[in-house]
């Protein structure tokens, strides 16, 4: 009785003990969440482009009342509307006490009507060695807006120009769309200027002296494709380059346009624009960019680029050592021995024996850790190398992963789930949202420093798969450079390779035809003579070749991935930009080493922005001759203006303007087609003449009878059968002094 009484005042005497720890820890814990004070506004007069891609520039302020932070903060939302799964993107900062920061993001992939509604938020504060210190929810209101295809982002202290934007509307149209861009212009502060890039702007115009520092951020945003109007002496403090004769110059990826206060008006600055965007500037803005579709990535991923197959020949080894020994080998064995009847126990014995082999054989060619696969579009320029990556992380197991990529990276994570439907009950709706996001687990996070960034995947099922676009700007190393000039229908002149990289399918593209060129190495100068290897970039699938590799089973996913990648490159690229460029598969994306990722394979375009000259040898004078929409209803859907696919007759009319192209005239059919008969039509005669039967190419004398004094020349094809995919015929037509 006497020991139950001691445990008993024991217990009690504990439990007294710990009651005040309790309290301490909930007190602590109670302070934690109170160590920061979050509050979430929508960036001031926010323009929300015209496509289901929007995203709301998010400005965040955070005050530290506690101690010194140094550590990083991940902002969490939801990117569906069902899903328990949240991403989170994080940064890793530095708060002293008692300071207040600004952080600026973007919230994407939410549908938007024009009604205001509100967006949840947990932000969490994790130490340096990844433990939470604090958690907090918050909130903001997106607020209605008008629809806007050109954010024009100023920073000026005139007025007036601000006005001349938001008056400002541009007739468009290509060959597929058209349409009005409709700007809107929104005042820029210093401090949004830092973060340009989370702001929701196309277009920048500077009339104010900046910063070194300001011009670093906005550098680096042009860099990956925004486009600035700078006034004449702002540009002369920043940058010392020569302007083409538009007076603008390409900076990386963008454009910047120099004008002079002078020179400012409603007329200029639509002009200007149009020079800055130009036609498939204005494609982009109206439909989007290709390159970064969720569905048109994951379809080239999932082909699963340089993927390492197991050898075969191991297993077949033992297969075959396993047939002998089961079937002959063991009867005739256990007949000689008059012991047949242990047949029973040899065979399972046998065949777990074989199986451990095979098991112990096939270990190494199975992934026991997350693999990573990638294309990447590489643009050399002379202010930077501009990388855009798109990554398929692939985790084996439901673990965690975690990969690390080096340098000043812009990465984000693609997902398929684009809206959050408006409903009735949104105020109901909006505190269950609340409440799962508060529960939820990281299912993707990221954290970006100044170094690096690290991903953080929890898979959710076996090979589960993760999808992220990556875009750095590093130092250039080399370029591929060319001299060449056009004419007669071919390329002649040298390029040359200076990077580290062995190209394979290497190519020249000039007014819309991509010639091929085969193997360029690392230091190679290869001559081209009269090259006659030429397609139609927009017209048709560039067929590339196949480079030899040391895995032949992944040449069929290689070739895939590098059509796919040129299909990118003919959507975004105009007739006006010549290039030149080449495939590798040597390239690093910047993956650290780490023992979690078994493998990173993948596939990089490396390319350079050139100049062809048209002419050469006295030929003066080029242009392309396209098939022109037809006039009347009938014939209007017969083939697209864009791609000139054929679609549903087996004979067709149009029209080819020949435009101001003087002196002796040569023309060339550049997508010769042995299925197809074209006819021109004769002026003389007043029948269509079948021309270009054994040859691809017709000269001045031939072509007198078949352009009409407006400079037209009416076609007609004939197509002998429609099993096969057929394009309208395309051709250029060179003048000169002489036709040799």
């Amino acid at each position: 009785m006497t020991k139950q009484l001691k445990r008993l005042i024991w217990l009690a005497a504990l439990f007294m003990i710990l009651i005040p720890a309790v309290y301490v820890l909930a007190d602590e814990t109670e302070a934690d969440h109170d160590r920061f004070t979050v509050s979430c506004s929508e960036v001031e007069n926010d323009i929300i482009p015209e496509d289901n891609t929007w995203a709301c520039s998010v400005r965040m302020q955070i005050t530290n009342n506690g101690e010194d932070f140094d550590g990083t903060i991940k902002i969490l939302a939801f990117e569906g509307s069902e899903t328990d799964a949240v991403n989170a993107i994080g940064k890793t900062l530095e708060f002293k006490s008692g300071e207040t920061k600004p952080i600026y993001f973007k919230v994407p992939n939410v549908s938007y009507d024009g009604t205001p509604y509100r967006i949840p938020l947990r932000v969490d504060f994790l130490d340096e060695d990844g433990k939470l210190l604090c958690r907090t929810m918050t909130d903001f209101q997106a607020a209605s807006d008008d629809n806007y295809t050109v954010a024009a982002g100023i920073y000026t202290d005139d007025t007036r120009k601000m006005t001349v934007i938001d008056q400002s509307k541009i007739k468009y149209e290509t060959a597929s769309i058209s349409g009005d861009v409709t700007m809107k212009s929104r005042r820029m502060t210093e401090e949004e200027l830092d973060n340009i890039q989370e702001m929701n702007v196309n277009l920048l115009i500077l009339d104010k002296a900046l910063s070194k520092s300001e011009w670093e951020y906005i550098s680096k945003w042009v860099m990956y494709g925004g486009h600035v109007m700078a006034e004449q002496s702002v540009y002369d403090r920043l940058i010392a380059k020569t302007l083409n004769d538009e007076n603008m110059t390409d900076w990386g990826k963008g454009r910047i346009l120099v004008y002079t206060s002078e020179e400012w008006s409603g007329t200029f600055f639509l002009k200007a624009v149009r020079n800055i965007f130009g036609d498939e500037g204005f494609n982009a803005l109206f439909g989007g960019d290709y390159t970064d579709n969720y569905w048109n990535v994951t379809s080239m991923l999932n082909y699963d680029t340089g993927s390492e197959l197991p050898s075969v020949s191991v297993y077949v080894f033992c297969l075959l050592i396993y047939i002998l020994c089961m079937g002959p080998a063991v009867y005739l064995f256990l007949k000689k021995k008059d012991k047949r009847e242990y047949m029973w126990l040899v065979i399972p014995c046998t065949a777990i024996l074989f199986s451990v082999i095979i098991y112990m054989a096939g270990n190494s060619t199975r992934y026991t850790e997350p693999f990573i696969r990638y294309y990447s579009s590489v643009d050399l320029t002379d202010e930077a190398t501009v990388e855009n990556t798109k990554i398929l992380l692939t985790s084996p197991d439901k673990e965690r992963s975690v990969m690390s990529i080096e340098g000043d990276c812009r990465m984000v994570l693609l997902s398929d789930e684009y809206y959050l439907p408006l409903q009735t009950g949104m105020k109901e709706r909006f505190q269950r949202m609340k409440t799962k996001l508060g529960e939820a687990e990281y299912n993707t996070a990221m954290s970006v420093s100044d170094t690096r960034t690290d991903v953080l995947v929890r898979g959710r099922s076996a090979f589960d798969k993760n999808y992220f676009s990556n875009s750095r700007i590093l130092k250039t190393e080399g370029s591929i450079s060319a001299d060449m000039f056009y004419y007669k229908g071919a390329l002649s002149g040298t390029v040359t390779n200076t990077t580290k990289w062995n190209l394979h399918n290497a190519f020249v593209i000039h007014k819309g035809l991509i010639f091929m060129i085969g193997d360029l190495a690392a230091g190679e100068t290869k001559t081209l003579d009269q090259l006659q290897n030429v397609q139609l970039l927009k017209s048709r699938s560039v067929k590339l070749d196949t480079w030899q590799m040391d895995n032949p089973g992944n040449t069929a996913a290689v070739s895939s991935v590098m059509s796919g990648m040129m299909d990118n490159l003919s959507s975004n690229i105009s007739r006006e930009e010549d290039m030149v460029g080449g495939f590798t598969m040597d390239y690093d994306i910047g993956v650290q080493d780490n023992d979690q990722i078994s493998s990173v394979c993948g596939l990089a375009l490396i390319k350079s922005g050139i100049e062809v000259a048209d002419s050469g040898k006295g030929w003066s004078s080029q242009v392309m001759l396209e098939p022109q929409e037809a006039e009347n209803e009938e014939e209007l859907y017969n083939f697209d203006p864009f791609s000139y696919l054929i679609y549903g007759s087996d004979t067709l009319n149009a029209r080819y303007i020949v435009g101001d192209v003087t002196g002796m005239l040569y023309m060339k059919w550049l997508n010769k087609d042995d299925l197809m008969n074209v006819a021109f039509y004769n002026l003389s005669t007043g029948v269509y003449d079948i021309v270009m039967e054994d040859s691809d190419m017709m000269t001045s004398e031939q072509l007198k009878d078949y352009i009409s004094k407006d400079n037209v020349i009416k076609v007609r094809v004939q197509l002998e059968n429609m099993d096969e995919d057929h394009y309208m015929p395309v051709f250029t037509l060179s003048g000169g002094e002489k036709n040799d």
